[in-house]
């Protein structure tokens, strides 16, 4: 029985074990099976500190445009990597 290969690298059967998000800019480890991901602020392989995530900032931004709840609809300027 073949099973689909998963879209995403949180869900399913996945070679990935760093998570990048171009949004945050933050890195992360995969900890599969489960969708967690251990955020790390060191490279794993070189120990170089990585980029300060912009996790704060683009949730003030998006308070700023109005955003109140879940669900309310997100800037499409804020879903990619080089909002400001």
């Amino acid at each position: 029985m073949a099973f689909p290969v998963a879209e995403s690298p949180l869900l399913g059967s996945t070679d990935k074990r760093i998570y990048w998000s171009p949004v945050f800019d933050e890195y992360g480890l995969i900890c599969q099976p489960s969708a967690e991901i251990l955020q790390i602020h060191h490279c794993p392989f070189c120990g170089s500190r990585l980029s300060e995530s912009r996790r704060d900032k683009w949730f003030e931004k998006l308070e700023k445009e109005g955003w109140k709840i879940w669900g309310d609809p997100i800037p499409i300027e804020l879903l990619s990597h080089d909002w400001k």
